[in-house]
């Protein structure tokens, strides 16, 4: 089978010629079939009712869709997709047809949507074997290149990170998207990583190892690692290229590796093996295109043409007019001032309260041969909590700007994103920037992170991140594409978690949800909207306002505090309350951890900080009081399972909570056996070294 392009005439794609149908479990079906008409969306899909939402109703529902489909190409869906996402798939699956001789196939072809695409696949193969057996008797072989290459009409790919080894090798992570990745195992074509001169001409090929990676909350085969030996590195700049096994008479699926944003931001020039390397991003219109620069290490002449590469290389961004081209001249002109190493240490911009403030306490303290800076904003209420260490810089002053310049460390609790001065646009700032200064990114956390699916490296760079339990490290190395970065060190702020004496108060303090907050780091009210009447908001006016939570404080002399989550503060700032007894926190509060020490009895849903509370040995209720809803719309599957891993009860709902709260009271607030002995195993250390893990792990970056 060969290529006929070039040969006939490319059909016409219209969207006549593509079925998109989706499929909805009831009672979902007749929702979707009522918004379906959406004017954006064309062509409007076909709902069919797979009646319930397991694989074995949606693969019926997928083979009465193609049955019924009398269209040139068919697409499947879980959900409502806008025209603007289908036409690149009808566009795309029109060329694949003509290219392997199906424009006239007398049975629908499949486009892929993201949606179960292998098991769309897999239905589909049986489908036309079963219907089309007649056509199929000469049409086997194209239809079979068809599916093999489909796949791969949204192939692409990227760098996201480059390690030393053990051995002295490299080792190459990177992402490989392409459709029907899902599965419990890799999709069977190998995918080969090609170092290319810039002509284009392959200079040395290595094979690549498939990895698991989260997307979108489905488990995908669309991460890659590849090892290659240093002798072996062309010298000079070459790009990468992907390229997956084609069918016979087809020329293979290739595609130019891109610099995601983690590796730019990561990106700083390593040496191993006598050779000096660096992956540097090359901005292409909208692509971000990468080139990896090798050099002989060593000597006056190595580091002179080191030097002047990249030099060509910023002379040429300057002359394109692309940001930060100024970066290294400004930073070569003020190197005179800054001999000693300098440590940013940050959270968000108005707070110092979490593992930023606990290990900058540290450094301040401990280490005087570190020149460490605290980044918080002029005016905020807690700059006085770290005035007094000294070295206090105005977030986005001049200072500031002029210290990004020189950083050796960047640390933060929340994300280096919040470090950035509000001058420069952020993810500018990860593309262009970072990789000209390659400061170290260090992500201190701001809790256990239970919610593992949602780190990854090629979106965050990170060349810390600090894990507090075994099970946790295991489920960060996973799928995020970070491995030896992942660091088991213990939370800085564990450091200062001493019990305080009774004092008969009651912390209810719930998580956020992503679904009623505007996009962080966005301007938008969208959040106060999507909050106002949802299931969240109803429960907590319910518990606050609850005449019998009131009642049982008053009987058992205890007092109850509520503190809002930061990123739902401004929603929740004038809640009401029932009692007097009831106290409503600021959410930026800066004595977070002191009112969590005070507390004899903690309340919560899925807030991170439970870990804290039960190091410390304080008994704790879970409350999942929109359990589905938190389930669908933020929550990914987790390592950590509250009823089976958890140190304390799970209620789900008002008077269940209260229940609970009533036992503990009655008590005397002390944690059962069972609770004891999982908190016990849960942490590795209980100590109170936790910052200076965090310092020691950041320091063993250096070379």
């Amino acid at each position: 089978m060969t290529d006929s392009a070039g040969t006939r005439a490319e059909l016409a794609a219209t969207p006549e010629d593509l079925r998109l149908v989706l499929v909805a479990p009831s009672p979902d079906a007749a929702r979707a079939a009522s918004t379906a008409h959406d004017p954006t969306t064309e062509p409007w899909p076909t709902v069919v009712d797979a009646a319930a939402d397991d694989e074995a109703t949606e693969v019926d529902a997928i083979r009465r869709a193609l049955d019924e489909t009398n269209t040139r190409l068919v697409g499947f869906s879980g959900r409502i997709l806008s025209g603007k996402s289908m036409t690149p798939r009808l566009r795309n699956g029109t060329k694949l047809a003509e290219r392997c001789g199906l424009a006239d196939a007398p049975f629908p072809l499949p486009v892929l949507t993201g949606w179960t695409d292998l098991r769309v696949l897999e239905v589909y193969t049986g489908w036309a074997r079963e219907r089309h057996a007649d056509a199929l008797a000469t049409l086997q072989p194209a239809l079979d290149a068809y599916l093999q290459l489909l796949p791969y009409r949204s192939f692409a790919a990227s760098l996201d990170g480059i390690d030393i080894r053990d051995d002295g090798t490299l080792l190459l992570t990177g992402t490989c998207r392409r459709g029907a990745s899902e599965g419990p195992t890799p999709p069977p074509e190998a995918v080969t990583l090609i170092m290319a001169d810039l002509d284009g001409n392959t200079l040395l090929s290595v094979p690549t190892t498939p990895q698991l990676r989260v997307d979108a909350g489905v488990r995908r085969w669309t991460g890659f690692t590849a090892v290659v030996p240093v002798d072996q590195l062309p010298l000079g700049r070459t790009k990468l290229l992907v390229e997956a096994e084609g069918p016979a008479g087809f020329d293979p699926p290739r595609k130019r590796v891109t610099a995601s944003i983690g590796l730019s931001a990561a990106s700083r020039p390593l040496t191993v093996g006598g050779r000096r390397l660096q992956p540097v991003p090359v901005a292409s219109g909208a692509a971000h295109l990468l080139e990896l620069v090798t050099r002989q290490a060593g000597g006056l002449v190595a580091r002179l043409g080191w030097s002047r590469t990249m030099a060509m290389h910023d002379l040429k961004a300057a002359v394109r007019r692309q940001p930060f081209a100024w970066v290294r001249l400004a930073r070569f002109l003020t190197r005179p001032f800054f001999r000693t190493p300098i440590w940013l240490v940050g959270e968000r911009a108005d707070t110092a309260r979490d593992n930023g403030y606990h290990l900058f306490s540290h450094l301040r303290r401990e280490r005087h041969d570190i020149r460490s800076y605290y980044v918080i904003d002029r005016d905020c209420e807690q700059r006085d909590r770290v005035a007094g260490f000294g070295h206090v810089v105005a977030h986005s002053s001049w200072r500031h700007r002029l210290l990004m310049l020189h950083a050796e460390v960047l640390a933060n609790a929340y994300s280096i994103k919040h470090m950035v001065p509000r001058q420069w646009d952020g993810s500018t700032y990860m593309r262009q920037f970072a990789w000209r200064v390659g400061a170290y990114r260090a992500y201190l956390n701001h809790g256990v992170d239970v919610d593992t699916n949602a780190l990854r490296r090629r979106v965050g760079g990170y060349d810390t991140y600090t894990t507090t339990m075994a099970r946790e490290a295991a489920a960060a190395r996973a799928t995020s594409g970070y491995d030896q970065q992942v660091v088991q060190a213990g939370l800085a702020r564990y450091d200062a978690l001493v019990p305080t004496p009774e004092s008969r108060t009651i912390l209810f303090m719930p998580t956020w949800r992503q679904y009623l907050v505007a996009k962080l780091f966005s301007t938008s009210d969208e959040g106060s909207r999507l909050f106002e009447g949802s299931t969240y908001q109803q429960f907590i006016l319910g518990f606050l306002t609850s005449e019998r939570l009131a009642a049982v404080l008053e009987r058992h002399d205890y007092r109850l505090r509520f503190m809002p989550h930061y990123n739902l503060r401004n929603e929740l700032a004038d809640v009401p309350v029932g009692s007097e007894r009831i106290t409503v926190l600021g959410g930026a509060s800066a004595d977070i951890q002191q009112v969590m020490l005070e507390a004899d009895l903690f309340v919560t849903d899925h807030s991170s900080v439970h870990f804290d509370i039960a190091y410390l040995g304080t008994p704790l209720i879970y409350s999942h009081f929109d359990n589905a809803e938190y389930r669908a719309f933020h929550a990914t599957p987790s390592w950590f399972d509250h009823e089976r891993d958890g140190f304390g009860p799970v209620v789900d709902d008002l008077e269940s909570t209260i229940d609970a709260i009533e036992a503990y009271l009655e008590a005397g607030c002390r944690r059962e056996a069972v609770y004891e002995q999982r908190a016990a195993e849960a942490f590795t250390y209980r100590d109170r070294d936790n910052a200076r893990r965090n310092v020691a792990a950041i320091e063993a970056l250096r070379p």
